[in-house]
């Protein structure tokens, strides 16, 4: 769990390669090589995470860059010799690989929601501020794959508690108000963990 007055970290590079497919550590190696290279920091977020530590296999990859997400979509791209789809409006690409799986790359960001329901204006932010705005504290997680404090846990929300408590807890008051389907979400992950809804 990173913690904000002295900064430490838990180390989850054992529990990755405990847990994942020889094949998917490796590119996640690869993909922390190309960060460095190009002097960005990336991360792993949302459900890998989550299931990462419920030891569920999850095969879905989604990166935050803290940068421009778009060049480093392209990036692995052509160092994969896949190709990207790029929706700029959002800062989003989805990199597909020769073997039609999907590496999903996003800046880091914030959203501002015109009015409920409205899709988000986003702007470049951190990557605390991209966390901060995730439904619920449990996909509010990181694993930062380069740099200083590489294949670490970033927990700024409690979701790793939040995990081992067995609730569904909201981030923030106005989460259901900015987008009303993650309710429906809340209690897809309540059926499917055996959690509660705070």
């Amino acid at each position: 769990m990173f913690d904000k007055k002295n900064g430490s970290m838990k180390d989850v590079k054992g529990l990755m390669k405990k847990q994942l497919q020889k094949g998917q550590m490796a590119l996640l190696n690869s993909i922390a090589q190309i960060a460095d290279r190009e002097d960005v920091n990336v991360y792993v977020t949302g459900g890998f995470v989550r299931d990462l530590l419920l030891n569920l296999k999850n095969l879905d990859i989604d990166l935050v860059v803290e940068g421009n997400g778009i060049d480093f979509a392209e990036i692995l791209a052509r160092e994969f010799n896949g190709f990207a789809k790029s929706h700029a409006g959002f800062g989003t690409s989805v990199v597909i690989l020769k073997d039609q799986s999907r590496i999903d790359v996003a800046m880091a960001r914030m959203e501002y929601y015109p009015h409920p329901g409205a899709l988000p204006k986003v702007e470049g932010g951190s990557i605390e501020k991209d966390l901060s705005r995730r439904d619920f504290t449990v996909n509010s997680m990181a694993i930062k794959l380069n740099g200083q404090g590489a294949f670490c846990l970033i927990d700024f929300f409690n979701g790793e508690m939040d995990l081992k408590a067995g609730f569904i807890r909201v981030l923030h008051d106005r989460s259901f108000i900015e987008d009303p389907c993650r309710i429906f979400r809340a209690v897809r992950f309540e059926q499917r963990f055996k959690y509660r809804i705070e």
